[in-house]
């Protein structure tokens, strides 16, 4: 894939495994629309050990693949997702009559593009969706699990996906946009639920504190939180964080297509 201009701001991510043996979540990212914008997508695998692990990926390069295609070719933003998401429900199918056959794996998945004007995101499942601005964290996307139910007075227990890609037909699916407002910068935050041991007050006041700092210092500040709590089921832990606009000073260098899959004893 051809170099494109760098981002108008800061792209940052950042994983730790937990206390889970292996790293079932995973994410990718690349500029799009003449570098004017980010496409991030992120994916939480289950299904197992190698399974979960094997959903993800697949689920994750068949969206980037297929929304890079598209924007590429002049559709629109919901277009573009939409496609993604058809094309990451399809490399499931593909494996689970393939290589994986009779397996039950499946995966989250959250793609957005954002630039300095907005955010455009579709998502199933319950990985979080983010924004913060002028010291308030907001969610952005529906959560797709049993945990949504229990806020609503539901006596459910557990923690079961309502909504996932597993190749079949999909079941609970979130779209939309924000528009970001003037005035102080924008970061959004896109996780695997693994981020969930910090609640939003936690979350928050760590944005709060790196405003101003590169993107990466919140994103290694987030998970770093995450380890202190040092939950004995700590869940794989995996983010992004964007935050725009940027001073140049701060400007990474983030080169585009960058897969990452950092693994911690």
């Amino acid at each position: 894939m051809a170099e494109r201009a760098p981002l108008p701001f800061d792209v940052a991510q950042a994983a730790i495994v937990g206390r889970r043996s292996s790293q079932q979540d995973f994410l990718a990212a690349t500029t799009v629309e003449d570098g004017r914008a980010a496409l991030l997508v992120l994916g939480d695998g289950m299904g197992g050990h190698e399974h979960g692990e094997l959903a993800s990926r697949l689920a994750v390069g068949g969206f980037l693949a297929a929304a890079t295609d598209a924007v590429a070719k002049g559709a629109d933003r919901v277009a573009t997702l939409s496609v993604g998401l058809e094309s990451a429900d399809a490399c499931l199918n593909a494996a689970k009559t393939g290589e994986a056959a009779g397996s039950r794996m499946g995966t989250t998945l959250v793609g957005a593009i954002v630039d300095a004007r907005g955010i455009d995101w579709i998502s199933v499942g319950d990985s979080p969706l983010w924004r913060f601005h002028d010291g308030r964290l907001d969610r952005l996307n529906e959560d797709h699990s049993l945990r949504e139910l229990r806020r609503a007075g539901a006596t459910v227990s557990g923690n079961v996906l309502r909504s996932a890609v597993d190749g079949g037909p999909i079941a609970l699916i979130d779209r939309g946009r924000v528009e970001f407002e003037p005035g102080p910068a924008t970061a959004v935050l896109l996780a695997s639920d693994g981020l969930l041991t910090l609640d939003e007050t936690e979350i928050a006041a760590i944005l709060a504190r790196s405003e101003g700092a590169p993107a990466r210092i919140a994103a290694e500040a987030l998970v770093a939180a995450v380890e202190a709590h040092a939950d004995p089921r700590q869940d794989n832990c995996t983010l992004f964080v964007a935050r725009t606009p940027v001073r140049p000073k701060e400007s990474l260098g983030w080169s585009p297509l960058r897969w990452m899959r950092r693994r911690h004893a």
